[in-house]
């Protein structure tokens, strides 16, 4: 079965992003509970925002996708979470 080349973008990506998603959270909860000093409360509440705008955005992620087109969107969601993880490489430990 032949894919369209806009369909393996999107497949590719995800696929990037899911083994990104399992291989941060356990990163995450590390460096927010040891070295940023959070409680167990404060780091639950960060990764279950985290997950929730990865895995229950799909339809806002659609909507944009068939407002802009596959490619702009998600060219834009690759800029959020880069601009996401700089973030996160900005703050200092306490």
């Amino acid at each position: 079965m032949a894919y369209l080349p806009e369909t393996r973008i999107l497949l590719g990506t995800q696929l990037v992003f899911n083994l990104g998603f399992y291989a941060v959270i356990p990163f995450l909860a590390g460096a927010m509970g040891g070295d940023y000093g959070l409680d167990a409360a404060a780091v639950g509440l960060v990764l279950g925002a985290r997950t929730f705008s990865q895995q229950g955005m799909f339809l806002f992620g659609g909507l944009l996708a068939d407002r802009w087109g596959a490619r702009r969107a998600i060219l834009t969601g690759c800029l959020v979470r880069i601009a996401g993880y700089a973030t996160l490489a900005a703050a200092s430990p306490r």
